[in-house]
């Protein structure tokens, strides 16, 4: 499907659109609500200020689409490929994104609350000033990523894999990343608090400049050493 571009904003209601193929293609403000489009293609066209409303994507695939100021409300796009796509400005809410695939995304401001993102593989991400709420990322594998003060709350980062990540003043709370596996990660000037860390395991990681306030260390591993023993073993300061 082609269509033109600089036509008005297009409305589509209860549409059923699936395996349709969008090459080229302007929807930049147009509103989709209750639509299927289960396997659809979208290549080379613009999406800005987009709205997708009550409807079901799973399966799609993304390739050089401009999405910024989307917005997405009760959306599933579970097991879809998403690259090369600039979802900066945009918003999500209780979107399923599980089993995705996201490669080479910017997205800087992004507001997301109530997101489904397990098993997503998120490569070469970029990310700044982003305000996340209420992510599942359990058993995510993310690699060469970049974050610059981003605020995530209330996520479950359990068993998720995340190699080559550079971020900078981060704000992590009411996370549980019991049995991660951090490889080659930099946190600098982060602030973690009430963070599970049971079991995980940080290998070549940056914690310079680091707070953290409230966390279980248990089976904590940094460099192979079991932080939760060095701790006990470490002589009380007799004051």
């Amino acid at each position: 499907m082609s269509k033109s571009k600089g036509k008005d904003p297009q409305s589509f209601e209860a549409t059923q659109m699936p395996d349709t193929k969008f090459d080229d293609v302007d929807l930049s403000r147009a509103k989709l609500h209750r639509v299927t489009l289960n396997d659809a293609e979208v290549v080379r066209s613009r999406l800005e200020a987009l709205s997708i409303l009550d409807s079901v994507a799973t399966r799609v695939s993304l390739s050089d689409v401009e999405a910024r100021e989307a917005s997405l409300q009760n959306v599933d796009l579970a097991s879809s490929k998403l690259e090369d796509l600039s979802l900066a400005g945009s918003s999500f809410l209780n979107v399923d994104a599980k089993q995705c695939t996201l490669t080479d995304a910017n997205l800087a401001e992004l507001r997301a609350r109530d997101v489904e993102l397990g098993g997503i593989d998120l490569e070469d991400a970029r990310c700044s000033k982003a305000r996340l709420k209420n992510l599942d990322l359990c058993d995510a594998f993310l690699d060469d990523a970049r974050a610059l003060r981003v605020s995530v709350k209330n996520v479950d980062f359990s068993d998720a894999r995340v190699h080559d990540v550079k971020g900078q003043r981060l704000e992590l709370s009411n996370a549980d990343l019991s049995e991660a596996q951090l490889d080659d990660v930099c946190l600098r000037d982060a602030h973690l608090e009430n963070v599970d860390l049971k079991g995980a395991k940080l290998e070549d990681v940056s914690l310079e400049g680091v707070s953290i306030e409230g966390a279980n260390i248990s089976g904590l591993t940094i460099n192979g050493v079991r932080i939760d023993l060095l701790i006990k073993l470490t002589p009380e300061d007799p004051g």
